[in-house]
């Protein structure tokens, strides 16, 4: 089902055997508990272009099935309180999760809740897209994504961080300068070390 570009603001009435739905490009700015409760063979969900700011741990109730979901370009800012822990839990089966372009220039922006990610076991591709916050990193919780194939990250953390992350490495960004100046320097020598390799 199609309801892209209609100034839509809230989802409703979901038929059961609802398989797709894109409301990209829409005014939805938060989501109700319940509304994919009768969405059980939902497959790809795309709310991408709409207001949201937050989810919450009820927000994906009854959507077990669910294979795709983008909330890119979203106001969605990658801490707890936005993401709060087990939010994800009903997705299972989800193998593909784009969360790009959000409201990433925030000062909350630090990195994304991995013990939030990490219900998500099954994901292929993952789009973190954080090239204006260099100081994300990816936290112990990533290494549940045991499939993980692809990931869309910040430039300054080039594609060698997901073979940290599948090798069980685990660099946390720090609070401080002088910290900074050492995860930097563990990133430049594991990037050397993988070019030499």
């Amino acid at each position: 089902m199609d309801c892209s570009w209609k100034n839509i603001t809230k989802i409703q009435n979901l038929p059961e055997s609802i398989v797709f739905l894109n409301v990209s490009h829409n005014l939805i700015k938060c989501i109700s508990k319940g509304t994919f409760e009768a969405a059980k063979h939902l497959l790809t969900l795309d709310l991408s272009f709409n207001r949201l700011s937050s989810i919450t741990v009820d927000t994906f109730i009854g959507l077990m099935k669910l294979r795709y979901l983008s909330l890119d370009n979203n106001k969605l800012i990658y801490n707890n309180r936005t993401f709060p822990t087990k939010s994800f839990r009903q997705l299972e089966f989800l193998s593909h999760l784009s969360l790009k372009n959000n409201n990433i220039r925030s000062s909350s922006c630090k990195s994304f809740p991995d013990k939030t990610i990490k219900d998500l076991a099954v994901l292929e591709p993952l789009e973190l897209d954080a090239s204006e916050c260099g100081d994300k990193f990816l936290g112990k919780g990533f290494r549940a994504l045991r499939k993980l194939n692809s990931l869309l990250q910040p430039k300054e953390l080039p594609l060698v961080m997901l073979e940290l992350v599948q090798k069980e490495s685990y660099i946390e960004y720090p609070n401080d300068e002088q910290g900074n100046v050492v995860f930097w320097e563990k990133i430049k020598e594991t990037l050397r070390t993988n070019v030499r390799a």
